[in-house]
């Protein structure tokens, strides 16, 4: 088992998901619909408040990145501003620029564009850790209510702490003194399951 499949309680875990394979797909078509929705109903509104036209790609791109990550609200955050230059900001039709300061705008628009997906990225993995920790304490729980609950002998609790972890063996060494002996001596206890090869 490699290091990264173990905790440092030493407990097997899971590998953690990511978003997974249709919520990106779902997030890459809604990254390359929904920017260019906008743009159509803006432009049948006749609608030219480039301000309020950035503020709606901005929070297009902050739903893709909500349903699909980081890597669809990049792709709705370049086609919104794509849209953006050509279609509200002047020259319109042209993807040219002629005031440095739409073109600053638009920078920015970018910039914070791609710092939602990523805050939106990080909670979305924060939530799957704290999903993981929690089923992992449910599973150290339910090992303790197990231990406590055993028959007493200490081969039977070997034995559910090796089951409990997955392992192939549990040993518990031990070390005391005898007095019919000159130093500390030692004992070896395994679980039943315990296969010497």
């Amino acid at each position: 088992m490699a290091a990264a499949d173990v905790n440092a309680m030493g407990l097997p875990l899971r590998a953690a998901k990511g978003i997974g394979r249709r919520r990106i797909l779902a997030g890459l078509v809604l990254a390359l619909l929904l920017p260019s929705a906008i743009e159509i109903v803006v432009s049948a509104l006749q609608y030219r408040n480039f301000a309020m036209i950035m503020l709606f790609q901005l929070a297009v791109s902050a739903a893709v990145a909500a349903i699909g990550g980081l890597w669809p609200a990049v792709v709705s955050a370049v086609l919104g501003s794509m849209l953006l230059n050509y279609f509200s900001a002047e020259p319109v039709g042209s993807l040219s620029i002629a005031d440095p300061a739409t073109l600053f705008t638009l920078v920015i628009f970018l910039a914070v564009a791609c710092g939602v997906a990523l805050a939106v990225g990080l909670a979305t993995r924060r939530a799957q850790e704290a999903a993981h920790s929690g089923a992992e304490a449910r599973a150290l729980s339910e090992l303790a209510l197990r231990i406590l609950s055993s028959d007493g002998s200490l081969e039977s609790f070997l034995d559910k702490i090796r089951v409990n972890l997955g392992m192939e063996a549990v040993t518990l060494l031990s070390t005391f003194d005898s007095p019919d002996a000159p130093g500390p001596t030692g004992r070896s206890l395994q679980a039943p399951g315990f296969n010497r090869r």
